[in-house]
This record gives C-alpha cells, structure tokens and sequence, in this order.
C-alpha cells in the first residue's frame, strides 16, 4: 500500500464517527456543508434518469459511514459497500443491521477491501464513488473497478473535485493555477463545458426562477451569523487532494471503457468563498438552495464538486 494510500486509510478509519457527522450534519443545522445530504439527491436523480422505476443493484465503492447506502437500500436498491477504512466498515454494519434486523448479511453486504481492486460475486447495474477519488494517486484503477463489475450499458458515477472552479474562486487555489500558469487553460476549458451538462444554457432563467423559490424559503436561523463548527478532525500535511475537469474525466472513461454521459455540479458558491467563515450557515443553506443550477453549464463555474455520470460502453 503506497504512503497516501496508507495515510488516507488511517485518517478515515481514526476519524470514522466525526467524518460521518462532519459530511451528512444529521442535525440539519448547516453549520457545514451537509455533502451527504447534496450527493445523495443528484445520486438519486440520476438513478431515476438512468433506470426508471428499477430497483438495481449497485456497489458503494469508499461507502463510509454508509448513509448513502442505507437510504438507497430502504428505498428498494441492493447496495454493498466496500472501503478500506475497517472502522467506516463496522459502522455500516451497525446500521444496516439496526435498519434491517433480521437479514443478517451485512459482512457480506459491506466488506473491508482495496477500493482499486475489490472482487464482489455477481454483476450490478450501477456502481457510485463519492469522496474518494480525490484521495486516489491515479484514475483507471478505481475506474476499471467499477467497469469490470457493472454490466454493459450501466451507470458509473464518481464525484470529482471541481478544478474549473479555480479560475473564478478568488482565493488560495486561484492563486496557485496563476502562479503554475494554468489560469489560461482552465478558461480555455470553461468555453467548451456546455457539452458536458445535461441541461443546455437556454434553460438557465427558469433554474433561477427555482433557485430564487428555494431561498424565499430558507430558515430564519440561517441569516445568523455563526463561527464554523470545528469537529477537530486532523488531515496529515502530507495527503493529496486531486482536482479534474470534466474534460479530464471524459478522457480517462474513455480508457477505462466507459462513456461520460454528463456531469452534475454541486456545492455551488452564488458568493465568494471568503465569506463562508463570516457567514457558513445561510453560506451553506444557499449553496443548496442554488443546486437547481448544478445541471446547467453554469455549474462549471459555481460548483468545488461534480458527479461524474458515465455508462460502460456495450461491446
């Protein structure tokens, strides 16, 4: 196992309970970002576009602490899970067991494995990774996981960090790109994202109108102002965190033997990045409010995320 791998594996098998709470805020209070709760609504949407009315069979590859899972599972789909973070592993476990008593396969159901080369029995519909390639020294070995196991025509969705985003960000990223003198590149990229996006420019005023709907509606106790929550979690100096453009992600599908369908932005920023710590409720309540957005090209240049949407090209 490589240092990053090992470094990133420690990290989320140390900090398991906090990291959960940290990315699905069950108390709904928007102190963070609730990540969880963003992801599994595009996850959710795309499954309806992909597979109508099926209950499919779909690996959570770096599952966690399985809140994904859990809600896709009581909705009807058959999810198993693999991480290589034992304690993110026994969580899963504990909850599947406590929402669905009396199965009793949750160790076959979410299994401890290497995230880049894992072997489940059978063959699944979809398969979705969310968190993960970020922490991953290279595409194609998560990639070619996921294809191997789903059948031709399924769906593959991984969730990318948003390098577009650092052209327009205004802060430490934004920086970095200029003095690597990639500033240019990603504006060049910027031009072309309209093909990457399920829903076409012309389409933008109505997703406002809906935007604008959702903030009419926010809670009152977002407009206070707050201090971030700091739940203490410590990142070693030394773990990378990859960024990608969709660009990027269409061609390394393509070696991998799948066909990128589109992308979906989310955590979408509608104010600079250098007010969240002032203001990180209605910061964050905003952000989902604006998520109406993150199907549009506009996306590109609001969301730090997407979700990679590709299917396995048939034979």
């Amino acid at each position: 196992m490589s240092r990053q791998k090992e470094l990133v594996r420690e990290l989320f098998d140390r900090e398991a309970s906090k990291w959960t709470d940290w990315a699905y805020d069950p108390d709904e209070s928007f102190d963070i970002y609730p990540t969880g709760k963003a992801r599994l609504a595009v996850i959710r949407r795309e499954l309806e576009r992909f597979m109508p009315d099926k209950k499919a069979r779909l690996i959570d590859a770096g599952c966690g602490g399985g809140d994904i899972a859990m809600a896709l599972e009581g909705e009807g789909h058959s999810v198993h899970g693999v991480d290589f973070a034992p304690s993110m592993i026994q969580i899963c476990r504990d909850r599947y067991e406590a929402a669905f008593p009396g199965r009793g396969d949750a160790a076959l159901r979410f299994q401890v494995a290497d995230v880049e080369d894992f072997a489940l029995r059978g063959e699944f519909d979809g398969a979705y990774a969310v968190g993960l390639l970020e922490y991953l020294e290279s595409d194609q070995p998560l990639l070619g996981a996921l294809c191997r196991h789903v059948a031709p025509g399924g769906v593959v969705m991984v969730e990318c960090r948003n390098r577009l985003f650092n052209a327009l960000s205004g802060n430490a990223f934004t920086l970095a790109e200029a003095r690597s003198d990639h500033l240019g590149a990603l504006a060049a990229e910027l031009d072309d994202v309209a093909r990457f996006s399920p829903v076409q420019a012309a389409d933008i005023p109505s997703r406002v109108v809906e935007m604008g709907e959702r903030i009419a509606k926010l809670p009152s106790f977002a407009t206070l102002r707050d201090v971030p929550r700091d739940l203490g979690i410590q990142f070693h100096a030394d773990i990378a965190r990859r960024m990608f453009t969709p660009a990027q992600i269409e061609r390394e599908a393509a070696q991998a033997g799948l066909r990128l369908r589109h992308v979906i932005y989310y955590h979408l920023h509608l104010l600079s990045p250098r007010l969240e710590a002032s203001l990180p409720r209605f910061f964050n309540a905003l952000a989902m409010a604006a998520q109406p957005l993150g199907e549009t090209p506009a996306g590109a240049f609001l969301g730090t995320c997407f979700l990679a949407v590709m299917e396995k090209v048939r034979p």
